[in-house]
Order: structure tokens, then sequence, then C-alpha cells
């Protein structure tokens, strides 16, 4: 990796860590969302392109994850009941 990468790279982790302190509580919200779905299409793409294996195992865990932040959100009181995760409330 080249100086000029790897500063990119710090500066764009620097760039997302920020992202709290200056976007409001929506835009973290949707940002947090869209890292989680990158984050899977990632894996999906290591697990079907690069090794080649067909296994939907990992939407599993990503469903157990989805089910357990909507019952922690709902716990703490900050859940808002829109359609896609009206079953939850």
């Amino acid at each position: 990796m080249s100086r000029r990468s790897t500063v990119g790279v710090t500066l764009a982790f620097a760039a997302l860590a920020l992202v709290p302190l200056v976007a409001g509580s929506y835009a973290v919200d949707f940002f947090t969302k869209i890292m989680i779905l990158a984050l899977f299409a990632l894996s999906l793409e290591l697990l079907v392109g690069g090794a080649g294996l067909v296994c939907f195992g990992q939407a599993a865990f990503l469903g157990a994850g989805a089910y357990a932040a909507i019952n922690f959100r709902r716990r703490a009181g900050r859940l808002h009941c829109c359609g896609c995760c009206r079953f939850a409330c």
C-alpha cells in the first residue's frame, strides 16, 4: 500500500468517526444502516465471489442481529414504528 492510499484511508476513517459529532440523529441512524448493509454485501461478495461458496447462512446472522437491534431500541424507548419494523412493536 502506498503512502498516498494510506493517507486516504486514514482520512476516510477519520471522516467516518466524525459523523456522529456533526450529523443529527437521523443521519447517524441512516449512515449506520448503510454501513451494516455494506458489511453484509462485502461478506456475501467474499463468500460467493472469492471462495465460490453459495451459502446464505450469514443471512441468518444478519437477521438475528437486526432482531436484537430492534429489541434493544424498543427497550430503550427510541423505536419509531414504520412499515419495515411494525412487527416488532
